[in-house]
């Protein structure tokens, strides 16, 4: 919706100077927004602004990565790499926003809540395309 989109911007627009410090690192942003997520640390959802990757042509991260931060403050929290693996919808939280990556080699796994399932479905097919995973269902 347009006030997704207007709020989305001031978001960006207010953690500019944090992000564009670390976007040479870091590599060009391909999506962004605040999610919930659970990982293998922390069964409970956390809300956290995601912003996913490409690989970076000068920094040390040459694979698609996800950065997060706390997004009251924007603090920079960590930084997931992402190898092979699989991207899955969560049916059995029956609101279609729900999905999980995980990675085949290690086995862990990284739970995220969009905002809509519109939202859950970009970042779903996006992450698909660069884990080389198919989109798959559960």
């Amino acid at each position: 919706s347009g006030a997704a989109s207007a709020a989305a911007m001031m978001m960006r627009s207010s953690i500019s100077p944090i992000i564009d410090s670390k976007q040479e690192q870091l590599g060009p942003v391909l999506l962004e927004g605040t999610f919930g997520k659970r990982g293998w640390l922390a069964p409970t959802f956390r809300r956290r602004y995601m912003m996913l990757h490409l690989p970076s042509p000068s920094g040390s991260r040459n694979v698609p990565h996800i950065s997060y931060y706390l997004p009251e403050t924007f603090k920079y929290r960590d930084t997931i790499e992402l190898y092979e693996g699989t991207v899955t919808l969560l049916k059995h939280y029956k609101d279609g926003r729900t999905f999980q990556i995980k990675w085949l080699q290690s086995g862990k796994s990284l739970v995220l809540r969009a905002a809509t399932p519109k939202t859950a479905r970009i970042w779903i097919k996006t992450l698909s395309l660069l884990t080389n995973a198919e989109i798959q269902s559960a």
